[in-house]
């Protein structure tokens, strides 16, 4: 039997090969993470799918031009307005997204000139002209831009705190941030901040994440992106996060409350973050004056349970502490295990008393900002009671009494 020649073997194998190459190019598809930018504002556009044998090629129309590319995603820039075009050649298939780019914002205007008060001739007496005071002039809304972004920020992304440092140079971003969970710098990817809408956005890339945060006098805030892999679904999950200049006149979080009491007498609780996993430990701080009760205490209560009246609070907690006359200091809860809306509620006595301070929390999974990176949660430790068992014992005995009598 004869066998084909080397050439022809060789011919057929190459065809084959050809074949594969354009069809794992045919999943690949491309992904915008902004559909509209002004000139000067930059973007990404990434290739899903990408096939393991892939020659890629990146090419735009004269309204974008290319910062950098790899073979995964291209950064390009606004340089005129119109409809530009992105594409991507990719082992002998071309695939293009259209990206809208709009004009800058026009600069405003000079205000106008004042005008020029001529006296009146008098002969006599001479005439002293009066003075007027100068109009004041409209002044435009203060806009911030990226220059004015330089420094140490910082930062709570989702309960997780940290730093995050900007800088300028040359009109282009750059930035670093630190988690104290895991002191470790990580340099931060693709920083723009849109003077227009002031906005900054960046990513994170070693946890899969992008960020955007608008900025209000000295604070900045607003949701991340938790990608899953090279997956820009545009079902992933988004977090809160928020940053203040040190020293920066900023608001107290939601999940810090305090009540004044007539007389100036005040109480007040405060929660690091304000969601926690079932079963994790929770640490509260608290004040309190001296005047309480010594079984003045701190309970979990369900937050669809009306406040103000200890008596309704002391039906429904799920677990408690004594303050025991301290006025100030910590305690550490257990999170409950079903999920849901809860409070820690602070009450002056536990003999017909009132709430005095409250703060909420949830119950549920938890989304740490490094997710991708290995990092995980810390167990939740032990619930410490600084209430002897004596006590313990007592209220449940009164807790039960209630149940049978009412209050």
């Amino acid at each position: 039997m004869k066998r084909p020649p080397l050439p022809q073997i060789f011919s057929g194998l190459f065809l084959v090969f050809m074949m594969l190459f354009s069809f794992a190019a045919d999943a690949a598809k491309l992904a915008m993470d902004r559909e509209e930018i002004a000139v000067g504002e930059i973007t990404s556009v990434h290739v899903l799918s990408l096939p393991f044998i892939a020659v890629v090629e990146w090419k735009v129309s004269p309204e974008l031009e290319i910062l950098d590319s790899d073979k995964t995603h291209v950064r390009v820039r606004g340089a005129h307005a119109g409809s530009g075009t992105v594409t991507c050649e990719m082992n002998l298939r071309s695939m293009s997204v259209t990206l809208n780019v709009r004009a800058a914002a026009a600069p405003l205007a000079a205000p106008p000139a004042q005008p020029v008060y001529t006296t009146p001739a008098y002969s006599a007496p001479a005439y002293t002209p009066p003075s007027y005071p100068a109009p004041a002039a409209a002044s435009a809304p203060a806009q911030e831009t990226q220059s004015g972004l330089a420094g140490t920020w910082q930062i709570n992304a989702n309960g997780y705190t940290g730093k995050l440092e900007l800088s300028s140079a040359q009109g282009m971003l750059s930035g670093r941030i630190w988690f104290d969970a895991h002191a470790i710098w990580e340099t931060l990817k693709e920083l723009y901040f849109d003077d227009v809408i002031g906005e900054l956005s960046f990513t994170r890339p070693g946890a899969n994440q992008s960020y955007r945060g608008r900025l209000q006098g000295n604070k900045l805030e607003g949701r991340f992106t938790q990608w899953s892999g090279s997956d820009y679904s545009a079902n992933a999950p988004t977090y809160g996060w928020s940053a203040t200049r040190p020293g920066a006149a900023a608001k107290p979080p939601a999940y810090n409350a305090s009540v004044s009491e007539p007389g100036g007498k005040e109480g007040s609780l405060y929660l690091a973050r304000d969601r926690y996993a079932p079963g994790e430990a929770i640490v509260v701080d608290f004040t309190a004056p001296g005047s309480y009760a010594s079984n003045a205490w701190i309970g979990i209560i369900p937050s669809q349970v009306p406040h103000g009246s200890e008596a309704e609070n002391d039906r429904h907690d799920l677990t408690y502490q004594y303050l025991q006359k301290r006025t100030s200091g910590s305690m550490t809860f257990t999170a409950p295990t079903a999920p849901g809306n809860y409070d820690l509620r602070l009450h002056d006595t536990d003999n017909n008393g009132r709430e005095v301070a409250s703060v909420s929390f949830q119950v549920g999974a938890v989304a740490a900002p490094d997710s991708g990176r290995g990092y995980t949660a810390q167990p939740p430790a032990a619930t410490q009671n600084s209430a002897p068992a004596t006590d313990d014992s007592l209220k449940d005995v009164v807790n039960q009494l209630k149940g049978l009598f009412g209050r």
